[in-house]
């Protein structure tokens, strides 16, 4: 996606927890900005916010309780704060973010994001993808 949004001469900041780490995969041609650099100002140029933050869910053969804590933090904390920043900005900005399949029960049937989401999640992902997308819209009247 960053290659590509530079491709098309789009100015670009990304978001991480290190800026030397920002720097080691995305190289000099991108804006980097971390958690304690983040205010609602660096918003005032920006179109859109694309959220792809979390813990890896793939890491490990087996999600231990910590783990599992670590992925539904990442996202909700990383979605919450994002949504945040959007709603204080004083521009247009639009906040989009990721989610996960899993979001949606098993199923022969086509699914998309008109379906409804279950009222009980059947596995840990999609209680997560559940917490997350709320997160994302929480403060964001249009979403």
């Amino acid at each position: 996606l960053v290659k590509e949004l530079l491709k098309r001469r789009n100015t670009v900041i990304v978001l991480g927890r290190s800026e030397e780490r920002v720097k080691e995969v995305f190289g000099l041609e991108v804006q980097i900005a971390t958690w304690d650099s983040l205010d609602a100002a660096i918003l005032e140029d920006v179109s859109a916010v694309v959220n792809l933050c979390g813990e890896n869910v793939g890491a490990g053969l087996w999600w231990t309780p910590t783990s599992q804590a670590e992925i539904l933090a990442s996202r909700v904390f990383t979605a919450r704060k994002l949504a945040e920043l959007v709603a204080q900005s004083r521009s247009s900005v639009r906040l989009l973010s990721a989610s996960g399949v899993s979001i949606y029960a098993d199923s022969d049937s086509v699914q998309d994001e008109h379906t409804p989401l279950p009222a009980h999640p059947d596995s840990f992902l999609a209680d997560v993808s559940i917490q997350w997308e709320a997160a994302a819209r929480a403060l964001l009247p249009e979403a």
